[in-house]
């Protein structure tokens, strides 16, 4: 009698559970439909705005963001891909796997960028027939997707290697204080910042060999080694941000995350850590703008005896902050959206759906305060800053969310392994987004050349450089527009 009133009470217990489960689940759902149904309203509202500036930012957050989410994706499901085939469990084995495919995408980067620029080409002459709006809307395609790729590679490369030694060299082997693994921690950041230096250099080297080969260098061969820089500026700032948040982390928790920013198994988020998460965010924020106050616009000796630096090596600086900046507001926002809806994969898609809302809500905050009389030019300036770690923020929520629907699809799915089936999904989702982006995106900021006008890189004056990004951003979202039609 008394063990069939204890399995009673425990299949009691048991369907309340899944009741609540399924409760709790029903409320997720709940609140992802009205989260589905703002995030598309507020996105109509922004992108056909009266306002010129909430209506570019806008765009220019939805392209950043679009090209962040499929770049990140399709570089953690290829690394996956690769771990399995090779069998790469263990830390080594996996830092060797991951060094090997970031090579790949750092050359592949290179490749697509000399190919769009005609480098490639056996015709010397088809680069100067390409009008510069077409040369820069491929360029503007090929060049964000591959560098973020490539600079997702990177962050698991250096974070791996950070990992190796901070844990396994200097905790278990040589049994180091907490002082000397921190210093250990900061001196992977250094050679990250010193090696990428080298592969700059030689980079440079090439290009400009290149580009002598006819003994001259026209405008479109400018604007293709802008842009590789750029590219190489984009990896990189990436990696060093993401190797900088892991050493700031560890110093503020005592705890080194994983190499994909997770928290270890076992440590509990408390609000004292979210809030200290906040106040390094700010401080980034504040460090961000003061860079762009006081560091030099044009080559100058920062250093006594170094050469001149200028206008690169604060936009890099900018670019580092601008990222610690969203991986901070990135990481708040999973560990707010995993206390208040759970790691389910219905949590990280309400906490990406509430992140771009709650994004596009600060834009419009901004342009407020922007467009107030009480403000001078120099603020508003400053105010424009804040907008760089969005694209960031949103593009890594959607990530999260997407690769925990195709974890969970994969686990329940058993047709082929489960990282061959993650990576062909990605494949998938990919040419489902990636054409319209290139189509319905892209052109609205870059243009491409208009029938019957003339512009061509030698052109200095032609009609359709002078109008910019501006025709397609006037036009009504939902009106035809001709410059679409790739």
């Amino acid at each position: 009698m008394a063990a069939g009133l204890t399995t009673m009470t425990a299949m009691a217990a048991d369907a309340d559970s899944v009741m609540s489960l399924e409760t709790n689940a029903n409320f997720d759902v709940s609140c992802m439909l009205f989260a589905v149904m703002a995030v598309s309203m507020m996105m109509v509202y922004m992108l056909d705005n009266k306002d010129p500036d909430i209506k570019k930012v806008s765009w220019e957050i939805l392209n950043k963001s679009v090209c962040t989410l499929i770049g990140v994706l399709i570089s953690t499901s290829f690394s996956a891909f690769l771990e399995w085939v090779t069998g790469a469990k263990d830390p080594f084995p996996s830092f060797l796997v991951n060094f090997v495919a970031f090579w790949f995408w750092y050359a592949l980067m290179h490749a697509a960028l000399l190919k769009v620029g005609g480098m490639l080409s056996s015709d010397a002459n088809i680069p100067e027939k390409v009008s510069c709006a077409d040369f820069r809307n491929k360029l503007h395609f090929w060049a964000p997707l591959v560098s973020v790729i490539g600079g997702c590679s990177n962050m698991k490369v250096w974070a791996l290697g950070q990992q190796l030694v901070v844990t396994h060299v200097c905790e278990d082997d040589l049994n180091c204080n907490h002082s000397e693994r921190m210093l250990s921690a900061l001196v992977i950041v250094g050679l990250n910042l010193g090696s990428m230096k080298l592969v700059h250099m030689a980079c440079d080297q090439f290009r400009n060999y290149v580009v002598m080969l006819d003994n001259k260098e026209d405008e479109q061969e400018t604007i293709w080694i802008k842009e590789c820089r750029n590219c190489e500026d984009n990896v990189d700032t990436m990696a060093l941000a993401f190797l900088l948040m892991q050493f700031m982390r560890y110093e503020l928790f005592g705890h080194l995350p994983g190499p994909t920013g997770l928290n270890p198994a076992g440590l509990v988020v408390t609000s004292k850590m979210m809030w200290q998460l906040f106040t390094l965010s700010i401080i980034c924020i504040a460090t961000y703008i003061m860079a762009n106050l006081f560091l030099p616009d044009k080559p100058t000796t920062i250093i006594p005896g170094l050469p001149k630096s200028g206008a690169r090596i604060k936009k890099r600086t900018m670019l580092v902050l601008k990222n610690c900046t969203g991986f901070s507001w990135l990481y708040l926002g999973t560990w707010i959206g995993a206390e208040c809806f759970g790691n389910r994969v219905i949590g990280a898609c309400l906490q990406a759906a509430i992140t771009t809302f709650l994004c596009f809500v600060l834009i419009k905050l901004i342009d407020c305060f922007k467009d107030a009389e009480c403000t001078p030019a120099k603020v508003d300036k400053q105010l424009e800053l804040t907008y760089q770690p969005i694209a960031l923020l949103i593009g890594f929520s959607w990530k999260l969310a997407f690769a925990g629907a195709l974890k969970e699809i994969s686990g329940d799915v058993h047709v082929l392994p489960a990282p061959i089936e993650i990576f062909l999904l990605t494949v998938a989702l990919s040419l489902v987004i990636l054409p319209g982006w290139r189509n319905y995106i892209l052109p609205v900021l870059f243009p491409k050349e208009v029938p019957g006008a003339t512009d061509v890189c030698s052109t200095a004056n032609s009609p359709v450089r002078s109008q910019g990004n501006q025709d397609g951003l006037q036009k009504p979202l939902l009106q035809p527009n001709p410059m679409w039609q790739l």
